[in-house]
This record gives structure tokens, sequence and C-alpha cells, in this order.
């Protein structure tokens, strides 16, 4: 086995080690309970606004996607 080899079998079992310990971490600090929630946050900062969720200004024609 050459160095080259070495080197890249060493990296991945490192980057597989990091991604087990996030992947243990979200786990254990509750980042995949109720992932459903997430979605309805945007709704219960707008319902209560004047413009009831309503953008209050059109974007500039510099700002518009010309496609």
């Amino acid at each position: 086995m050459d160095e080259a080899t070495l080197a890249l079998v060493i990296m991945s079992i490192a980057l597989f080690l990091i991604f087990v310990g996030f992947l243990f971490w979200g786990i254990k600090s509750g980042q995949f309970k109720n992932s459903e929630e997430a979605k309805y946050i945007l709704f219960k900062h707008t319902a209560g606004t004047p413009s009831e969720g309503k953008p209050t200004s059109t974007p500039k024609e510099s700002e518009k996607n010309v496609f």
C-alpha cells in the first residue's frame, strides 16, 4: 500500500468519524425531534402584523430577476 492510498484511507476514516460525531450530537441535543415545527415558525411571526404577512414594498426594478 503506497502513501497516497494510506492517506486517503486515513482521511476517509477521519471524515466518517466526524460525520458520526455530528450525527450523535444532533440526536442527543434533539435537533431531529419535531422537525415539522420549523415551517410553522414563519406563520407565527407574521400572524399579528398590520400588513397581514404581505410584503411592505415591491422590489425595485434592478432587484428583480430577469430570466
